[in-house]
């Protein structure tokens, strides 16, 4: 059993984000994931110690260290080991975590929390932080030994536990394309990434619109979207709380705060209405300035309502749709409109 004995630097390069897509590379059949976590080195050091190296860290993030167990097999045997990295090779995120926010849970050689790893929704493996081999601040003592440790350099802790399909390849296969791995580690967060091939080419959605019929009429529905103290309660994503401030109802150039929470973080986001039409249309944006859009349409015995995001509006809004995020975003729209249809008609038959 592989107790993170590996250790990995990393340095900046085109790793995907904690929501990318992640193809599987040419020339490999055995794709692979690890549930690892890592540490962010916080200033420019060499030849530490053990007893104070984890002074040096900054924080930690959860890594998934993408493997072609096949190509990187045959590398191994020859004399100077692995050839080359790739782009598609490690997932960080999604957030830094400070050393004292953990520390209440510091046991053994790291810290008493669960890190899982899970192939379209079913749990495969893992372990925990505290089984690791070495400990973070041997293996920094050991990296930074003639050598200097950048800020922003990333130390990783190599798999923890059954964290990776290497260790249950007897009763697991290895990743296909179209594939779902998900790498959580408790108050860090999670990766979670598609297993795409290699040729396929992703065209984002740059507005991402769903549609739903709602048997009411489409003065109900605009009462429902434009409190936004309702929201949280037709809201599918699952990130949207109450809200802080702001009017009863909703009018152009309104502005109103709601409580958020994304990878149990919570936060607040403020958001200004920039289009209105009564009974019509109404969208908001907050600081990314992408816009949250109701379109409402009569139809016979009803309502069509329609929700976009739309990217179009902002900036980076091209990077944002092109990532993990625009698909989160599609399944969240996906979760809210049979809410929001089942809310309305409840309170129109009530």
């Amino acid at each position: 059993m592989v107790r993170g004995t590996g250790l990995l630097l990393l340095q900046p390069r085109r790793d995907p984000c904690p929501r990318d897509d992640v193809a599987v590379p040419s020339g490999t059949k055995e794709w692979d994931f690890e549930v690892e976590v890592a540490a962010v080195i916080a200033d420019d050091c060499s030849d530490l110690d053990p007893g104070t190296a984890e002074e040096h860290i900054a924080g930690y993030l959860v890594c998934c260290d993408w493997s072609a167990r096949d190509v990187s097999g045959r590398e191994m045997g020859f004399v100077f080991g692995p050839s080359k990295s790739k782009d598609s090779a490690t997932s960080l995120g999604p957030y830094l975590v400070t050393p004292d926010e953990l520390e209440p849970y510091r046991s053994g050689k790291g810290y008493r929390l669960a890190m899982t790893g899970s192939v379209n929704g079913e749990r495969y493996g893992g372990g925990s932080w505290d089984e690791i081999h070495w400990s973070f601040a041997e293996m920094l003592a050991h990296a930074s030994r003639d050598t200097t440790l950048r800020a922003g350099d990333i130390i990783a802790s190599g798999p923890v536990g059954t964290g990776c399909i290497h260790e249950l390849s007897e009763h697991r296969s290895y990743l296909q394309p179209g594939d779902t791995v998900r790498v959580e580690v408790d108050h860090l967060g999670a990766v979670q990434a598609r297993v795409t091939d290699k040729a396929e080419k992703f065209v984002p959605e740059l507005k991402i619109s769903r549609s739903i019929d709602i048997a009411a009429p489409p003065s109900a529905v605009f009462d429902v979207i434009t409190d936004p103290r309702r929201h949280t309660e037709f809201d599918g994503s699952g990130t949207v709380g109450t809200m802080t401030a702001g009017p009863d109802r909703l009018s152009l150039g309104a502005e109103f705060s709601v409580s958020m929470v994304q990878f149990d973080v919570p936060y607040k986001v403020t958001n200004t209405v920039l289009e209105y039409e009564e009974n019509r249309r109404i969208a908001w944006a907050h600081p990314g300035r992408h816009r949250w859009r109701y379109q409402l349409e009569p139809i016979e015995g009803g309502t069509r309502a329609t929700e976009t995001c739309d990217f179009t509006t902002s900036p980076r809004g091209e990077l944002v749709a092109a990532s993990g995020w625009g698909r989160r975003d599609a399944e969240g729209i996906e979760k809210t409109l049979p809410r929001l249809k089942a809310l309305v008609e409840k309170n129109h038959r009530g």
